[in-house]
């Protein structure tokens, strides 16, 4: 191919390029918007319970409840990685994982065992291309993350607590599998469309917001707070499951808007440079054969 044959073929492949990139940036766009309407819809659902845990007073649950007090020692805890089903994300995922890695760091110096939970396809390749075992995997659920996905999963870590790391139940294959003693999710907090943050925060024992003081007065609760609280702090957990998948979904749009935005320029300023040289080539070609048509003449 010549060398100009071979400029405006690469022309027409980032044109291709840039078509898709571009795309993907308005999906990610629309994307990003309804994901933050369900975000912020759901917020005073948890700001409610945040108020009914700060309603729980620690004269009424004793401090040995297995979903409210932490262990002295942690011999086995659950990591829920809430990653991405997708690429085109930039680093995305990665971020997510290495967040996992450094807790999983943190858990092990303290003589702590991992049991990974895994919701994301692209996080499930990386954990089986490492031959790290993960307990179980959910995919499907990161750009419309399911509710009933959130429960299953949130009811299952309460209960796991409670058993505690000495005590067994069903899991979610239907074999018999330990109990935990604190469940941990890992997930990207979105801050703004050009920050997403990976955190990783405590699910099981729920830590009750210390900022809340309420009395006896304040209650309005029925059937008693010791009947109401073990449900009332699993269904918390669940709360605390969904509302991270949610955020996770925000993010991961937004870092693909961001990738994809970022890849669009890079192919406008691709293509602005390989017209730049096709024209230079097409004048250069055009000289050549005025040079040639001139020195016909003259001869």
């Amino acid at each position: 191919m010549s060398g100009g044959g071979e400029v405006r073929a690469r022309i027409k492949s980032v044109s291709s390029t840039k078509k898709i990139t571009r795309a993907q940036e308005l999906i990610a766009s629309a994307r990003v918007v309804r994901a933050r309407t369900t975000l912020e819809r759901t917020a005073p659902y948890d700001d409610e319970f945040v108020r009914l845990l700060g309603l729980l007073d620690r004269a009424s649950i004793p401090f040995d409840h297995p979903l409210l007090a932490p262990r002295e020692t942690i011999r086995r805890a659950a990591v829920l990685v809430v990653a991405s089903d997708r690429g085109f994300n930039g680093g995305y995922t990665g971020n997510v994982v290495r967040c996992a890695d450094r807790l999983d760091d943190e858990l092990g110096r303290a003589g702590t065992e991992t049991v990974y939970y895994v919701i994301g396809g692209k996080a499930v390749e990386y954990f089986r291309f490492h031959e790290r075992d993960v307990a179980h995997t959910w995919t499907g659920e990161t750009q419309n993350p399911s509710p009933e996905t959130a429960a299953s999963i949130g009811s299952f870590l309460a209960e796991s607590v409670v058993a505690g790391s000495d005590g067994t139940l069903t899991g979610f294959g239907g074999d018999v599998v330990p109990g935990l003693d604190a469940a941990y999710v890992v997930h990207s907090k979105f801050v703004s469309m050009i920050d997403q943050r990976p955190v990783s925060l405590r699910l099981a024992p729920v830590e009750l917001p210390p900022e809340i003081v309420t009395t006896a007065a304040d209650r309005a609760l029925e059937p008693e707070i010791d009947d109401v609280a073990p449900a009332l702090l699993a269904r918390a957990v669940t709360s605390h499951v969904f509302a991270a998948m949610l955020d996770a979904s925000v993010s991961d749009s937004a870092a693909r808007r961001a990738a994809m935005n970022l890849a669009t320029n890079n192919a406008s300023e691709l293509l602005d440079d390989l017209h730049l040289r096709a024209n230079k080539e097409r004048q250069a070609q055009v000289t050549q054969e005025l040079s040639e048509i001139v020195g016909d003449i003259l001869s």
